[in-house]
């Protein structure tokens, strides 16, 4: 039986293609970059947010294979926050990282003033700032950012989301605990108390697309030589790996709705097309997703997609259908 670490590349191989490719190449590029230069506007300011960002996003990919997933959607909330600071700074790339660079010290010397509060007889940091501090960058909130950048729609939506989980929402709950109805019409719960596959798919989408944006943003700054592998990426978020994403949530559904029954799935992200093989009944459905939006697609979205295939799946070949009672409860 595979390990949860091989089950998990298994079932994403494009993805995970990508983001190997993405690592290699950004850790050969970093080891070749000379620190030297980095030391003044708006470097100083870039580099810092891109290395947290690939710092980010690599432990949040070895907490996917280690089945903790659902904790990768805190990490995945901080590379958006990264995506739309690096995207809004560009815009001005000279007024705006020297407003977030004196930021730093508008921010630690208000730290500092709460310290003494607390503990006056400290004296372990008593520094001196020549800089002269500002809190105008302070003053863009990450809404006002993400419109700039038009990501309003990811910052509704995808971000809501994320926070709900990153600060105990009740919408995040549903991560933890779903309840499920089978076939006979049973209803019980299901508790992810340990490692699993559970939230898998979201998380991989998220940590993959937000990455890989900052890394777009970064080739166009201080990593031009990454270039070549931002143009390279930006076909495969919107062919290999949707297709990827739909073919991998309509087989958790499946396996979850009908599971005496046995599938196949084929997706060609060429022709946009998923493929189902009924084994158990010898007959085979295509299904065209020509029509589906290429930009940057939300979890649920995608979601829904899988379940409209899974409904035409269920109502051609008359197969019992419990997902109507399941689809709000559906983490993948």
């Amino acid at each position: 039986m595979p390990t949860l670490r091989e089950k998990t590349r298994s079932d994403f191989p494009e993805h995970f293609e990508v983001t190997d490719n993405l690592i290699r190449q950004i850790e050969q590029e970093l080891s070749a970059l000379d620190s030297g230069s980095m030391f003044s506007l708006p470097d100083v300011v870039i580099m810092p947010l891109f290395l947290k960002a690939f710092e980010t996003f690599r432990a949040g990919m070895l907490l996917l294979l280690e089945g903790y997933a659902r904790d990768v959607l805190t990490l995945s909330r901080t590379l958006f926050e990264i995506l739309v600071t690096l995207e809004y700074m560009e815009k001005d790339i000279s007024v705006r990282s020297e407003s977030f660079a004196r930021y730093y010290f508008e921010r630690i010397e208000e730290y500092l003033k709460r310290l003494r509060e607390y503990s006056p007889e400290s004296r372990l940091i008593t520094p001196e700032f020549k800089t002269q501090k500002s809190p105008s960058w302070g003053k863009v909130s990450i809404r006002s950012r993400s419109l700039a950048v038009n990501r309003l729609r990811e910052y509704e939506l995808t971000y809501f989301m994320l926070s709900e989980v990153t600060h105990s929402g009740a919408v995040g709950f549903n991560y933890y605990v779903q309840q499920r109805t089978d076939v006979r019409g049973t209803k019980h719960f299901v508790l992810n108390v340990e490692p699993r596959e559970a939230g898998t798919a979201d998380a991989i989408h998220y940590l993959v697309h937000f990455f890989s944006y900052i890394t777009f943003a970064a080739s166009r700054t201080i990593l031009p030589r990454l270039t070549e592998l931002v143009e390279n990426t930006k076909p495969r978020l919107v062919g290999e790996l949707f297709m990827e994403q739909i073919k991998v949530r309509l087989s958790r559904i499946l396996q979850m709705e009908l599971p005496n029954q046995h599938f196949v799935i084929a997706a060609d992200h060429l022709s946009r097309s998923i493929t189902v093989l009924w084994v158990d009944g010898g007959r085979e459905l295509n299904f065209s997703l020509k029509g589906a939006n290429e930009a940057f697609v939300e979890p649920d979205v995608l979601l829904g997609i899988a379940f409209q295939v899974y409904q035409r799946i269920v109502q051609t070949w008359r197969l019992p259908n419990p997902g109507t009672k399941n689809i709000n409860s559906y983490v993948f």
